[in-house]
């Protein structure tokens, strides 16, 4: 159905208490995309290589929603136009606060995760990729430095990606972006885990946040977070 079943994706395993469905795919071999009910004109400004990303992460939005919402189906679903936010959903053209969702990209890979319990919030990053030790401070906190500093060179380069990523989820997932310095999340770890250090003090910020779940497929890392409870 418009090109989605010639789609291949690919799950992303989640934790039971995310609720959520996760997958990611591969945009680069294929066409752009008819977006359904696309009312915006958002798309119009978009490069040919954004517009694969953009209707892509749609399309698997879509078979998302009808897969976590018993009784729908891709066609009940769509997505408003998001400028670089979280997109609002629409069921039947009626936006819709009982399920949450969100699309990252990067280079030729495009991951969604829908829940229909927590608001979410997905980034991946190549998982080869080196963040220069003059940026840490624009999203570690000093105390995440200094912990990095006493690491063995090969694990600081993966532990600093994973923090950026984790970061990255959280920020979408708050619906704040950069609005909150990075380094106002702090992370430690003990026992090969992760933990919430500290947390902002702002309202978005407030009730139960799952610890993002990691994940390293086919040279990608992929960290999602689940943050408090849907209206109904």
């Amino acid at each position: 159905m418009e090109g989605l079943v010639t789609l291949e994706c690919y799950p992303l395993d989640l934790p039971a208490g995310f609720d959520a469905l996760g997958v990611y795919a591969h945009f680069k071999d294929y066409e752009c995309l008819t977006l359904h009910q696309d009312k915006g004109v958002y798309g119009q400004s978009l490069s040919p290589r954004r517009l694969r990303e953009y209707h892509t992460g749609r399309l698997l939005a879509r078979q998302l929603l009808a897969a976590k919402v018993k009784g729908s189906i891709i066609a009940d679903w769509n997505l408003s136009a998001s400028n670089g936010r979280k997109p609002a959903v629409l069921y039947k053209d009626v936006l819709m606060s009982t399920v949450d969702v969100s699309i990252t990209h990067t280079r030729d890979i495009v991951a969604v995760v829908v829940s229909d319990r927590h608001h979410v919030g997905i980034d991946t990053e190549p998982a080869g990729r080196m963040i220069k030790r003059s940026i840490w401070p624009r999203f570690l906190a000093p105390a995440e430095i200094e912990w990095l500093q006493t690491l063995d060179p090969d694990e600081v380069h993966v532990r600093v990606r994973e923090l950026w990523c984790m970061k990255e989820a959280i920020s979408k997932v708050s619906g704040l972006g950069l609005a909150i310095p990075f380094s106002a999340i702090v992370f430690s770890r003990s026992n090969d885990k992760w933990e919430f250090e500290k947390l902002p003090k702002h309202e978005a910020f407030v009730g139960e946040w799952e610890v993002p779940c990691l994940q390293l497929k086919e040279e990608h890392l992929f960290a999602v977070c689940a943050h408090g409870h849907l209206s109904a």
